[in-house]
């Protein structure tokens, strides 16, 4: 072989092994990757909006902020801030939340009776989103629904309506636990040319419409009928629509107890028990296992201390058992299980007598 190519030959095998070793002594010294942070490590270090689509100073924006200021007690580092999205009937606020980045840094805390069970029940235009789908965290001040009417009223129980003319109920729109306990009462009770009597925008409004004996009873929470049995404006509530007795007047019977439930309002009354108000913390879609159940634990623990819930029973004089995401979910579940035919039939009993 002659000198030249010897040497070129030589200078090429000394080249690839000083890029060799050049290669092995930077992966020596490139740090290793980090490992995944652990979800104390990521909510340690990042900030978590929590949205509420009610407007300020309202139940459930109480309710947030009482969440987000204990949040760093719970999780070292953690920070949490509130975003108010009302309006909409509060769909807005849930689309916001469902089309949010799935880590697990956005949540929304709402009411499951307004913008949750009936959008899937009547199936409200505008929705985005599957009920079915959400994480659920938490869900906490689960209030059954009950029956008032006013303190003048000339009917002391239930079984006093049965057969009643043009009794007025008052409801507060077209779908909504309102109007399907006011059906449900017409269809079991037998009542002759019954009334909805609609517009009234929230409490306030009924309480004066009870009053002023616009109307003579009106399906709502035990929280307010409190309230109002207190001030004289009410009598205790007649009945309950919920499976069992509430720990709020455990006196007062629930439905199924003093009337025979009719074929078409079983389903009716199905709905109804599904459309029980409570406040409902979840997380988008997708979000990483490992961080929802981090959550779920840490809104648990939260709705379980001393403080947090003193702050809470300021909006409820009985604290209900705050229900684990877990359950939530399950509890979701079984309401999309309803068959779409027992829907259509409430929906057509509603169409029926809500004229």
């Amino acid at each position: 072989m002659k000198k030249g190519r010897l040497l070129t030959l030589v200078g090429s095998i000394c080249l690839v092994l000083v890029l060799a070793a050049s290669a092995l002594m930077a992966a020596c010294a490139a740090p290793a990757p980090e490992a995944p942070l652990t979800p104390a490590e990521f909510y340690g270090k990042n900030e978590v909006l929590a949205v509420t689509n009610q407007s300020l100073g309202g139940g459930t924006d109480f309710t947030t902020r009482i969440l987000a200021s204990y949040w760093p007690n719970f999780v070292e580092g953690g920070r949490m801030m509130v975003k108010n999205l009302p309006g909409g009937g509060g769909i807005p606020g849930v689309n916001e939340v469902w089309n949010a980045k799935p880590d697990g840094l956005t949540i929304l805390v709402t009411v499951s009776n307004s913008c949750l069970v009936p959008v899937y029940l009547f199936e409200t235009e505008g929705a985005e989103y599957d009920i079915g789908e959400f994480n659920y965290l938490a869900d906490l001040g689960l209030e059954e629904t009950t029956f008032v009417v006013p303190v003048d009223s000339p009917y002391d129980s239930i079984e006093d309506m049965k057969g009643a003319t043009g009794f007025r109920f008052s409801i507060t729109g077209p779908t909504g636990y309102q109007i399907v306990g006011s059906v449900l009462l017409e269809e079991v009770l037998g009542l002759k040319d019954p009334k909805m009597v609609a517009g009234y925008s929230g409490s306030q409004d009924i309480m004066l419409a009870l009053q002023r004996g616009e109307v003579d009873g009106a399906v709502y929470v035990p929280s307010r009928a409190a309230d109002w049995v207190a001030q004289g404006i009410i009598k205790e509530p007649l009945v309950f629509f919920s499976s069992k007795r509430s720990a709020w007047y455990p006196d007062v019977p629930t439905l199924s107890e003093v009337v025979e439930i009719t074929p078409d309002g079983a389903p009716l009354l199905k709905i109804i028990q599904g459309l029980m108000g409570s406040k409902t913390v979840l997380a988008p879609p997708g979000v990483p296992q490992d961080r929802v159940d981090f959550m779920r634990d840490i809104f648990m623990t939260m709705l379980h201390d001393e403080a947090v819930v003193e702050q809470l029973m300021m909006k409820w004089a009985i604290w209900p058992e705050p229900r684990s995401g877990e359950e939530f979910q399950e509890y979701i579940h079984s309401l999309t299980a309803i068959p779409r035919e027992d829907i259509e039939l409430a929906k057509g009993m509603i169409a029926k007598y809500a004229k």
